[in-house]
């Protein structure tokens, strides 16, 4: 007849554990909490950006789309070019205001700048919160960006080299 007792404390015990966890998890958090919709979708057109090969200091501007492919209203509460090459080479062009909401089927253009300052492959990735489906718990989606091998411009004098 202790069964039922004994069940129920252990069982009220992992609940509050399991309470206490997901509070300390979400509290230590310093993202924006964002409400998963279960028809939203994000999709990016192209999924990585791939910049050519310019010469340092020289400017390329490339276009991704995030177009939502979900049944429901895609909230994008955060937009943010993040860096993972020395010098900062990419650069969000396209300024807009948040949250930004993408009917289904709808699509949203966003101008990217590569400008390196370095040789060498450039690398960063724009980093999306959104309601979306397909991302994960906090909504994230990273589109990717990155270059082609870029190499120094070098010119011995005199030309031809004797």
């Amino acid at each position: 007849m202790r069964t039922k007792p004994i069940f129920f404390r252990h069982f009220a015990m992992i609940a509050m554990l399991v309470l206490f966890g997901v509070t300390a998890v979400l509290q230590g958090c310093d993202c924006e909490q964002v409400a998963i919709s279960l028809d939203a979708e994000i999709q990016s057109i192209p999924k990585t950006l791939v910049f050519e090969s310019v010469s340092i200091g020289d400017k390329l501007t490339r276009e991704v789309i995030i177009k939502n492919t979900g049944r429901g209203e895609l909230r994008v509460s955060e937009l943010e070019m993040v860096n993972e090459s020395a010098g900062n080479p990419f650069k969000l062009l396209t300024e807009k205001e948040l949250p930004l909401i993408i009917d289904p089927g709808k699509t949203v253009s966003l101008k990217v700048r590569y400008e390196p300052k370095r040789a060498g492959i450039a690398r960063g990735h724009i980093k999306t919160i959104s309601n979306a489906k397909n991302t994960n718990s906090i909504g994230l989606y990273k589109i990717d960006l990155r270059s082609t091998e870029l190499s120094a411009d070098i010119s011995a004098l005199p030309n031809p080299v004797e």
